[in-house]
């Protein structure tokens, strides 16, 4: 049995790349490992600079990415950002802040070395 939440996430990410394959029977596995943060509007998500842990999945909400101080994107549902520092190891290009109250972010993937 899937709550309201997973059934909207799953809605939302079942045609999106990396997850247009997963089968019914492998998403009972990924929410177990799927982590949900949620954001006040004008917290920091993501701040230039930092190392990149982690790379996430906007599943409500709005965020916006600065650089050098400048609003460059806003990202909504389905978005997803923190990848680029994740894989080349490299510090973070931007700062995402959260824009609306209540921004629910999923990380999909969390650097463990």
């Amino acid at each position: 049995m899937i709550t309201a939440e997973q059934k909207k996430i799953y809605e939302l990410l079942n045609d999106q790349c990396p997850f247009q394959d997963v089968t019914d029977e492998e998403w009972p596995l990924l929410f177990s490992i799927f982590k949900i943060n949620r954001f006040k509007a004008g917290e920091i998500i993501i701040q230039e600079g930092d190392k990149g842990d982690d790379a996430y999945i906007l599943i409500e909400g709005v965020c916006c990415l600065f650089k050098m101080g400048m609003a460059i994107k806003h990202y909504e549902a389905g978005h997803y950002f923190g990848e680029f520092a994740l894989l080349d190891k490299k510090e973070r290009t931007g700062t995402i802040r959260a824009e609306t109250d209540g921004a629910g972010l999923l990380v999909f993937f969390h650097r463990i070395i």
